[in-house]
């Protein structure tokens, strides 16, 4: 095994986040490939991984120190490609049959339903039905991981691994409400009585980031919708199996109550032309009370908070919800691939178990600041912050956390133009239900 200096000078060369190193891929002939696990290469100690970062350097140091620790331990010379725009740089190779062995599922630019649609992913039903713990042999991984985060496609089989789990909802600061008096919403009526208190004190009850309209749908609608405490119905809306599920009296009401809220002129003006810098920016200057968000919002935005400790970032579940229902958090998870025709498959697979190894598990709860994908995880030993532990105690705390496993194509994107639409006031819900039964009748 090489000592450690080398390797490191190794990460140093290849781990460092360079998008542009995509340019610098070795290309191979396309042509059949084999699909077993068992494929051709397997001798080699070699692996090429795809990882989207998204600047935030707690992230990028937690992914090099995981790199660092598997070339170490493994003797296997890791080819990293990642970055903020690495997606889109190595879309190419991923169209030609050349993509890097691994990839994590993250970003703009990348489509995991329009990759298993296209076949460029590897199924890994068969193999998870073995597969054990990186260091024992005798622990199999499907009693590790929580299973229901492994997201459901429509063929039925298995192409992604969790690694992490996360949830969306509505951030406040709340030292800003505590001193201007405002009170944080909880539920669909509270926020609608609490929005003319922020109005007349010149603030937006809400922003969200109108490019990136998913943030608004995750955040606010779909835990909504999970609120109704209806594993049916949930399942139907999330999977897009039976388009006429969006004509459930249940789904049109989250809807009106969100076509409501806009029409009282709740949101803050032109924020459906937001991307998520502008909208963040809104709302960390007090321009609007709440924003939309994931949790990977602390990370974005840890120079501002750094400057303004002052700035007390809190969590809330969606207050979309009726006060009649629980409260709801809606927990997806973060997961990795294995390119199909990738040429490192078991390096692959190794890397992808490594991850969830206790010890990486920590240095990505660390630095995600997520959750962890392990049915049995202890965070009493990591480094979390404030707000951190505050949103992991109020997802713990949560009486009605439901998961999202279906992946249901491109009908997202369109409950995405649907919400900008009833937002600006030029689709109404019924004629927005229409579109989204459109588009799931293609799926």
């Amino acid at each position: 095994m090489r000592n450690k200096k080398a390797i490191f000078g190794t990460v140093i060369a290849l781990a460092v986040l360079v998008p542009f190193i995509a340019m610098n891929a070795t290309i191979i002939s396309s042509g059949v490939h084999a699909d077993p696990i068992l494929s051709s290469g397997e001798e080699d100690l070699s692996l090429s991984v795809q990882i989207h970062t998204n600047g935030a350097p707690k992230i990028e140091k937690a992914w090099t120190t995981i790199l660092n620790r598997f070339m170490d331990e493994t003797d296997i010379n890791v080819k990293t490609y990642t970055g903020v725009n690495v997606n889109t740089q190595l879309k190419a190779q991923w169209d030609n049959d050349n993509p890097p062995d691994f990839v994590f599922i993250d970003g703009n630019g990348l489509s995991d339903a329009a990759m298993v649609k296209d076949g460029k992913l590897l199924p890994l039903d068969e193999w998870f039905l073995t597969a054990t713990d990186f260091d024992d042999e005798n622990t199999k991984l499907s009693a590790l991981i929580d299973s229901s985060l492994i997201p459901l496609f429509a063929d039925g089989k298995m192409y992604q691994i969790p690694i992490l789990r996360n949830t969306e909802g509505a951030y406040y600061d709340k030292a800003f409400m505590d001193k201007e008096g405002f009170q944080i919403p909880t539920c669909f009526e509270e926020m609608m009585s609490t929005a003319s208190a922020f109005k007349a004190k010149g603030v937006a009850p809400l922003t969200y980031p109108g490019q990136y309209a998913s943030y608004l749908l995750w955040s606010y609608l779909m835990p909504a919708y999970a609120a109704y405490q209806d594993q049916e119905f949930w399942d139907g809306i999330t999977s897009a199996k039976n388009p006429e599920i969006y004509r459930d009296s249940r789904f049109k009401d989250v809807l009106e109550r969100f076509e409501r809220f806009v029409k009282d002129g709740n949101l803050l003006n032109d924020t459906v032309n937001y991307s998520h810098s502008q909208s963040q920016s809104a709302w960390f200057n007090h321009k609007a009370a709440a924003i939309s968000n994931g949790l990977w919002l602390e990370g974005e935005m840890s120079s501002s908070l750094a400057e303004h400790p002052e700035f007390q970032m809190y969590f809330t579940n969606s207050p979309l919800r009726l006060s009649s229902q629980p409260e709801t958090s809606v927990i997806g998870s973060n997961t990795v691939a294995i390119a199909r025709y990738g040429k490192h498959q078991k390096n692959a697979l190794k890397f992808a178990t490594f991850l969830l190894r206790e010890d990486n598990q920590k240095t990505l709860v660390e630095g995600y600041n997520y959750l962890s994908a392990l049915r049995d995880f202890d965070y009493n030993d990591c480094e979390l912050t404030a707000t951190a532990k505050q949103i992991f105690d109020t997802i713990a705390a949560t009486p009605n956390p439901v998961y999202h496993r279906y992946n249901w194509g491109t009908v997202g994107d369109i409950f995405n133009t649907v919400i900008n639409g009833i937002a600006e006031g030029t689709l109404s819900v019924d004629e927005g239900i229409e579109r989204i039964i459109n588009e799931a009748k293609k799926q």
